[in-house]
């Protein structure tokens, strides 16, 4: 049996994730468009406040993980950027072990698949809080997705290929099962609206309303937070679709 793969990466789900994807699929009315499979989970309220994660939770998506796997085509443009990201965000460190014995190592039982190593039990290019690939993107003026792996520019949508389909699905309580996020994340906050409700942040310690952390009048659904990356990827007629069921729900 093939397995599915993460959309972006040669990742597969595994022979467990496979099996809930698959139960997820049956209980759960997509909606089809095209050769796409979409879940009712991508209406699901998000906010990415990414800035503030860490006041209200000890570690940050991009602390203590390995980013997934890239096509080649994306390693030899984040090859090509790594040493003056490097240079100048990280320390003389990461400097050393790059150009000594490069910034990519082999996770995958597949010979010729990488991944952005890790350091210190973190990602490679992370820095404090802050992803300094998406830093220099911002500096530089490159779109952040040309560098980053795709995963990482995805949370908290997955995008699965399955069959002949491709499942465009979002981390939730009934897709961590199968999520490539896994199941840690499906109690953070920016995903689960319900919780922020129950924290006491307080709007009158702060200057401005607009300041609080994850605001919840900034919930908006989850398909939306990445929209330029799916129209870049899939077409403007899949957003007029999702866009249609977004009005409706």
């Amino acid at each position: 049996m093939s397995l599915p793969i993460y959309y972006g990466s040669h990742e597969t789900l595994s022979y467990k994730e496979t099996f809930h994807l698959k139960k997820h699929l049956k209980r759960t009315p997509f909606q089809h468009f095209q050769h796409f499979l979409l879940d009712p989970a991508i209406l699901t309220p998000v906010n990415l406040d990414c800035t503030n994660c860490k006041l209200v939770h000890p570690v940050s998506c991009c602390e203590e993980g390995q980013p997934f796997s890239m096509t080649k085509q994306q390693e030899q443009v984040l090859e090509s950027h790594a040493i003056p990201i490097i240079k100048k965000y990280l320390t003389s460190a990461h400097l050393h072990e790059a150009t000594t014995n490069g910034f990519l190592e082999q996770v995958s039982s597949q010979a010729d698949v990488q991944n952005i190593k890790k350091c210190q039990g973190n990602c490679f290019f992370l820095a404090g809080n802050l992803f300094t690939i998406h830093q220099y993107a911002e500096h530089e003026k490159i779109e952040a997705d040309e560098l980053k792996p795709f995963s990482c520019s995805l949370f908290p949508l997955d995008i699965i290929q399955y069959q002949q389909s491709i499942i465009i699905t979002s981390l939730t309580r009934k897709t961590a099962s199968f999520s490539r996020w896994g199941e840690e994340y499906k109690d953070y906050i920016c995903i689960n609206r319900s919780l922020r409700q129950g924290l006491p942040f307080q709007v009158d310690q702060l200057t401005e309303v607009e300041n609080v952390p994850f605001s919840v009048e900034d919930y908006k659904p989850a398909w939306s937070w990445n929209k330029e990356l799916l129209q870049k990827h899939f077409g403007i007629e899949l957003i007029r679709f999702i866009e249609s069921l977004s009005s409706q729900h």
